[in-house]
């Protein structure tokens, strides 16, 4: 009976013993898992992924950097990108006419400045009952003309008449600089005969300049009047139909549309005065300022 309780007793020891060395090994067998799964399977399973998800990144990059057409990549044809710059100068050297639009000088007879368009159109008012015209330009204020030249002695002299009714008269001077406008083989008749209507204008602007200057308008005949509007009528329309027998090519479309504004402008409104008999001798002064300030516009 003693050697069973022995024998029970070493039984129980040995159970302890395995016990003991399971809590020991269990823990050190989880760490061994777990470090060399992490190391030899889930770290190089992550990389791996990362490492391929960087190259697709990459890829698609080089890929977005090509030119694409229609959703397709295309490589870049330098053949191509040569044709197209080639094209555009030819295009370019096909443009190699210049055409000037003359500059021109006004000199305005200034003879009041007024923030309100009211008060302007009084000194108009007052002008015309005095036998002169009067021409309001707008710009930051209301600046009220009294006449414009093309040239600079024709101004001084008038201003110096003026002076008499008007002690603070001075001259407003604008220069208007030349416009130049680039056109090909096609616009070559419409920029010969555009030039020369150019001219027929700035002759129509000196004319009336040194008729309105050298003359008694108030006190004038309407009929010497009605004389001189004839001629200038005539030029006018003539230079209407010289243009319009020309159609304007692209590059001088923009031009044209200005200039015959100002030109068809002006002889409407000559033709107005003349059919009332000049019945408000002054306003011929307007019509002209009007016009010749209105070449700014073509510029």
């Amino acid at each position: 009976m003693r050697q069973n309780r022995i024998k029970t007793r070493k039984n129980n020891n040995t159970r302890y013993l395995v016990i003991i060395a399971l809590l020991v090994a269990l823990p050190l067998l989880a760490v061994s898992i777990g470090y060399f799964g992490t190391k030899h399977f889930l770290v190089p399973r992550y990389f791996s992924k990362e490492d391929n998800d960087v190259n697709k990144k990459i890829a698609d990059k080089n890929v977005s950097d090509q030119p694409q057409e229609n959703g397709r990549d295309k490589t870049v044809d330098y053949n191509n990108k040569e044709t197209e710059q080639t094209s555009k100068k030819e295009s370019t050297e096909r443009k190699s006419y210049s055409f000037e639009v003359p500059a021109l000088s006004i000199y305005n007879i200034q003879v009041g400045s007024f923030d309100s368009k009211e008060h302007a159109q009084n000194q108009i008012k007052e002008l015309n009952d005095k036998g002169f015209g009067g021409y309001i330009v707008e710009s930051d204020r209301y600046r009220v003309m009294v006449m414009s030249f093309t040239d600079r002695s024709s101004a001084d002299q008038y201003k110096n008449d003026i002076k008499d009714f008007y002690s603070d008269t001075f001259i407003s001077q604008k220069q208007l600089s030349v416009r130049e406008i680039n056109y090909d083989d096609k616009g070559k008749e419409y920029s010969e005969v555009a030039l020369k209507e150019i001219g027929e204008l700035k002759k129509y602007y000196e004319n009336f300049s040194n008729f309105l200057a050298n003359n008694d308008i108030s006190n004038m005949e309407s009929s010497k009047i009605a004389e001189f509007v004839d001629r200038e009528i005539s030029r006018l329309d003539k230079v209407i139909n010289k243009i319009s027998s020309i159609g304007p090519t692209e590059d001088f479309k923009n031009f044209n549309n200005k200039f015959m504004i100002v030109v068809k402008t002006s002889k409407t409104k000559l033709s107005q005065a003349k059919e009332s008999n000049f019945e408000d001798k002054t306003k011929i002064f307007e019509i002209f300022m009007e016009s010749l300030n209105s070449y700014e516009g073509i510029i």
